[in-house]
């Protein structure tokens, strides 16, 4: 198993990752942070459409997968990784979170993402939202029988 206890890896389907990133329009001049990268899917579509992105990752093996695959798709100069516990992570400099985690997981970072996001910065939730923050939306993706739900929240 990759990933953590809390969280283990589920990788999320090209076509998710496709709609997220048209939802947040990620583009140059963003900063996009995968709490739980896992292989890194995530960072390398946000860099393919110009933007800079933050792997966080505590599973070394996991990490070191991501960094090859962003070796492999060209875009490893514009993705910076963090091999350590997302509560060790300074969020600040995002305008973009992306996280597929646990409820328990998120509960754990919910307060620090708050705190430390700056106004205007896009939370995007797969799954499982963010109890007790209102979400600005919440829409649906169906990919091969599976209904994925997509938090939205602007802090």
């Amino acid at each position: 198993m990759y990933g953590s206890i809390d969280s283990p890896w589920v990788p999320t389907p090209k076509e998710v990752v496709d709609y997220v990133m048209d939802i947040a329009s990620v583009s140059y001049g963003d900063i996009v942070y995968d709490l739980g990268c896992g292989d890194g899917r995530i960072v390398i579509e946000a860099a393919r459409r110009g933007a800079n992105a933050v792997c966080v990752e505590i599973d070394t093996k996991l990490i070191e997968i991501a960094k090859r695959n962003t070796v492999e798709m060209g875009v490893s100069n514009r993705i910076e990784f963090i091999n350590d516990d997302i509560i060790n992570v300074d969020l600040s400099r995002a305008s973009v979170i992306y996280l597929y985690l646990t409820s328990k997981s998120i509960e754990r970072i919910k307060h620090k993402m708050l705190n430390e996001a700056k106004p205007g910065t896009m939370i995007i939730a797969l799954d499982y939202g963010i109890e007790y923050l209102n979400s600005t939306a919440i829409l649906a993706i169906d990919v091969n029988n599976k209904t994925y739900r997509v938090y939205i929240y602007i802090v």
